[in-house]
């Protein structure tokens, strides 16, 4: 295994932990703390995805460079055009 291989599946790992923090953050809340933690879950998500984006600067391909503002508003154009579509079938409501 090559070291940006190793960094790769360093980044998976990450992935999963943003994905099990966030699955808690659903179900119990973002400022929920879990019993024997210091963090909420808010806390422990900003602190999975910095662990993510770092592993992945880490990687000799450069997969984590930082946005520009024209892809960042690309981005979220993209995602809240996902939001509207799943208001319309009724699956996102808004509060």
């Amino acid at each position: 295994m090559t070291r940006d291989e190793l960094l790769l599946v360093k980044a998976m790992e990450e992935c999963n932990e943003i994905a099990h923090r966030i699955s808690k953050a659903l179900r119990f809340g973002m400022y929920e703390v879990q019993p024997g933690q210091p963090l909420s879950n808010r806390e422990r998500i900003r602190d999975e995805v910095k662990d993510l984006i770092v592993t992945l600067r880490m990687v000799h391909i450069g997969l984590a460079e930082e946005p520009s503002g024209s892809d960042i508003e690309r981005i979220m154009a993209r995602v809240e055009s996902y939001l509207k579509y799943s208001e319309s079938q009724g699956v996102v409501v808004q509060p």
